[in-house]
């Protein structure tokens, strides 16, 4: 076995004794210097909040647990605490992705920890979508003296909870594993926690679907007043090809070479505004001619555009999820990740099973990025027609 994968088993089972150790402790001992109980559940809450400081693909995942509970308690008020982006741009991150969520009430940008103080004592139940300890405790802090906070304790993490369920295997399983363990889609994930609080019924969880956004039809007005100001027509391909993670990203000239093979269609380009990424899309932009919107549009604008695409090509990113979840054709491309957990549902998703692949490491260990180096434009190019 290589020496980084040695490192990074030990490392988590370090880690893992450490949380399963202290972390009871050392939240009982805060909830006793905070002077708080351990809540319970209530049976019909009023007021219900989300704790979801994930990134934008992560909170598309959330919307069809969040839909079981506006439909389990219709009375109740849902708001969500989102991770919010601290770079000056049209959007704020994930944020903006629970407003294109009709269930969803109120939206409340958080970054930093004062601004989940800020929401304590409002809730009588606090969903936690995460699986850090950092996300357990943020559901402490949003839950105050009142309700009650529950999520999943995924290798001891969400000790600081009020009630804390194991979640399933899937959890950070290699492509490999996920396959021969039938590990189910991320967004069920979620929707089985809320079938493990009693909170919905089995039957709720199965036909409750994959992630749906609503597009506002003031975005989809902008979105066709702007193709006709480009001059864009109502057959073009969307590619999203940034991942923040440089071991997840298809090579440029692989980018390139697709947009080459799919004129005479035009080829737009989306993304978000953070530098980097802007940087990346310009060079692809020089390089194919397309039209690039990256940095440009607020993510409900994003959002209008992707669903009105004959097809989107993404790298595994969070505008893969957008798309499907506005019911665009989607062919999203997989390296170290796992198609079988992370492909938004009913997308085309394309992965070299061949070579080293879906590793699911922070970083590529091999001298190479083989998995999507090696992916050819071919296959992506007849995927997308």
């Amino acid at each position: 076995m290589k020496p980084y994968l040695l490192y990074r088993r030990a490392r988590g089972a370090v880690a893992q004794g450490m949380h399963e150790t202290f972390g009871r402790a050392g939240a009982t001992l805060g909830r006793a210097l905070l002077g708080r109980g351990t809540g319970s559940l209530p049976r019909e809450p009023e007021a219900i909040l989300a704790v979801a400081l994930q990134k934008i693909g992560d909170a598309v995942t959330t919307e069809p647990a969040l839909r079981l509970l506006a439909e389990r308690f219709p009375r109740a008020r849902i708001e969500v605490a989102a991770a919010a982006s601290r770079e000056r741009g049209p959007d704020t991150g994930a944020v903006e992705v629970f407003k294109l969520m009709p269930q969803v009430h109120a939206v409340h940008p958080v970054r930093r920890w004062r601004d989940l103080r800020a929401l304590a004592g409002r809730s009588d139940l606090v969903v936690t979508f995460g699986l850090r300890a950092r996300d357990a405790w943020s559901a402490l802090a949003a839950r105050g003296e009142r309700g009650c906070a529950i999520g999943y304790s995924w290798r001891g993490r969400g000790a600081a909870l009020d009630k804390a369920f194991v979640p399933p295997a899937q959890v950070m399983l290699t492509a490999r594993d996920a396959e021969a363990r039938h590990a189910r889609p991320q967004h069920e994930l979620w929707t089985e926690l809320l079938w493990l609080a009693r909170l919905v019924e089995d039957e709720d969880v199965q036909r409750v679907g994959s992630p749906q956004l609503l597009v506002p039809e003031l975005a989809a007005s902008d979105v066709s007043a702007l193709l006709r100001e480009r001059e864009i027509g109502e057959t073009f391909a969307v590619l999203a090809p940034w991942n923040e993670q440089p071991h997840y990203r298809w090579p440029l000239e692989s980018w390139e070479r697709l947009a080459q093979r799919l004129t005479p269609l035009p080829v737009l380009l989306v993304g978000g505004h953070g530098r980097d990424e802007v940087a990346h899309n310009k060079r692809l932009t020089a390089l194919t001619k397309a039209h690039d919107f990256t940095g440009l549009l607020p993510l409900d604008r994003t959002a209008a555009l992707l669903a009105r695409a004959s097809v989107v090509v993404a790298i595994d990113s969070g505008p893969a999820h957008i798309a499907r979840a506005v019911r665009a054709r989607t062919v999203v491309l997989f390296g170290p990740g796992s198609p079988r957990v992370w492909a938004p549902p009913g997308a085309t998703a394309l992965q070299r099973t061949d070579l080293c692949h879906g590793c699911r490491q922070p970083r590529c260990y091999q001298p190479r990025r083989v998995c999507l180096e090696e992916l050819s434009v071919d296959a992506v190019a007849d995927a997308a027609r």
